[in-house]
């Protein structure tokens, strides 16, 4: 299983600012500063450790050893590191200690916090425009803190070379930040830890001084907001898995077109995509019950509340756009399958078909008719809309059969499971849409040659055949095994 921060860009955001703020923290503390919070908090928190170290010095003494003091410092404790929840102001002033003091400020840090910037910029700014609503201002005022951090401690990086540390460096623009580079130091800084040694006799001495990280929270808004700040955190959630879903669904279409180039074979393609697929499901589940405890009484999805909550960003209307037989407004189009909505409206109208004790039947021609050698880059909106309908429609009765008729599988991947549990549900979710909308990409990539899977499917089981009555002839040139 991977780490949460390698599953959600939303964790791995959180694993960045949390890594900043601790570092801040601990920095500002070997400068002399101790934030007034922890004064009460640090004696308390190194009491259980006075007495352990009071009978490690008694014990050094019988031995004819000496050990050095250690005097508490912030999180020297044996417990959980003290939680520590620090505001825009306190991370500014934290800052301002560490730049007027001749400590450097390793790269790799910067590169941390720059790296939680970017993706907070680009999943905000972009997805809800440029509105002037308070959760708009919200990020905008975090993200700016955050960058003015940046740039006061830029200066003092620690570099390579032999540069005078003083001289501030040229400014580089933000094309010039290299990806590789935070990428590089996931591993090495994502997730900071200092583990104190352990005495491997009694009468061993302690070489150097110990101490446990503190971990620091960022808190955005003011204590007497804490309901919109809860909120605003479960949006911006929302947001990040919105943002990964988008990326593992080119990720998918990227593997069916090296499938279609004849690059990889058809069961990696499979075995990738239904992999992707169960990774998507737990990213969703995840935001999904977030929401419901959040607000239990409200039926409607998340996936809905995100899509209004970019309408109003934008000032416009939600409404279809009936003019070009669009089920929404054609001006949001972008924002609408980002958030899934078109795939969504499908399944919905689906839905009111499925009755219990009866089967839908697909009658070839009713919405028009498939053209697997058009091009889909030059159809309009509503054109590339009903080519779903067609495709979407016409497979989905065949998954309403499964149930009712006890069909079993051998083995189920991800879209069959989901496509099952919905004709029994007849509930819509945020990753069943993603999920149909995967299977349609799939289905555009490979549009030229549809049945060249099928026929590739067909090979692998004469190919699975043949090496078992291979396997079977070789067998009996052989004495069977005594036993």
């Amino acid at each position: 299983m991977l780490p949460d921060f390698l599953q959600s860009s939303y964790a791995r955001y959180k694993a960045d600012t949390s890594t900043f703020a601790t570092w801040l923290l601990e920095t500002a503390h070997q400068c002399g500063y101790q934030p007034p919070f922890l004064a009460d908090a640090l004696p308390q928190a190194s009491k259980g450790k006075g007495r352990s170290r009071k009978k490690g010095n008694q014990r050094a003494k019988q031995g004819g050893k000496k050990t050095n003091k250690v005097k508490p410092s912030i999180g020297d404790s044996d417990a959980n590191p003290i939680q520590y929840s620090a505001t825009t102001k306190d991370l500014q002033k934290l800052a301002e200690v560490i730049a007027g003091s001749s400590l450097a400020v390793p790269r790799s840090i910067l590169t941390i916090a720059k790296r939680a910037i970017k993706l907070r910029k680009t999943v905000t700014s972009w997805f809800l425009g440029r509105g002037n609503s308070a959760y708009t201002n919200q990020h905008a005022h975090f993200i700016t803190v955050l960058e003015q951090i940046c740039e006061v401690l830029e200066w003092k990086t620690s570099k390579t070379s032999k540069q005078d540390a003083k001289q501030p460096p040229p400014p580089k623009s933000e094309e010039e930040l290299d990806d590789a580079n935070s990428d590089s130091f996931l591993n090495r800084f994502a997730v900071l830890t200092v583990e104190e040694p352990q005495e491997t006799t009694e009468t061993q001495a302690t070489p150097v001084e110990t101490k446990k990280i503190v971990k620091v929270n960022d808190v955005e808004e003011d204590e007497d907001e804490e309901a919109d700040s809860l909120l605003g955190q479960l949006l911006f959630k929302s947001l990040c898995l919105l943002q990964d879903l988008s990326n593992i669904r080119k990720f998918i279409s990227i593997t069916w077109a090296e499938y279609r180039d004849q690059k990889i074979d058809l069961m990696n393609a499979a075995i990738v995509t239904d992999s992707a697929l169960k990774l998507a499901r737990d990213l969703s589940r995840e935001v999904e019950a977030d929401w419901r405890a959040t607000l239990p009484k409200r039926r409607e999805g998340f996936q809905d509340i995100i899509y209004k909550i970019a309408v109003f960003n934008r000032g416009i209307s939600g409404g279809p756009s009936a003019e070009i037989g669009l089920p929404y407004n054609k001006h949001i189009a972008n924002e609408a399958e980002w958030c899934y909505i078109p795939t969504k409206i499908l399944l919905d109208s689906f839905t009111d078909v499925l009755e219990d004790g009866y089967l839908p039947v697909f009658k070839k021609g009713h919405f028009g008719h498939y053209d697997p050698q058009a091009d889909r880059e030059r159809m309009s909106l509503r054109q590339k809309f009903n080519e779903d309908k067609i495709l979407l429609c016409s497979i989905l009765p065949d998954f309403c059969m499964m149930e009712p008729l006890k069909i079993h599988l051998p083995t189920e991947d991800a879209i069959t499971q989901g496509l099952t549990e919905y004709a029994r549900t007849k509930r819509v979710t945020l990753w069943l849409s993603f999920t149909s909308q995967s299977f349609l990409d799939i289905h555009h990539i490979i549009r030229h040659t549809p049945s060249g899977a099928f026929r590739d499917l067909q090979i692998s089981r004469i190919r699975i055949n043949e090496t078992i009555e291979d396997y079977f002839q070789l067998a009996k040139t052989h004495p069977s095994p005594k036993f």
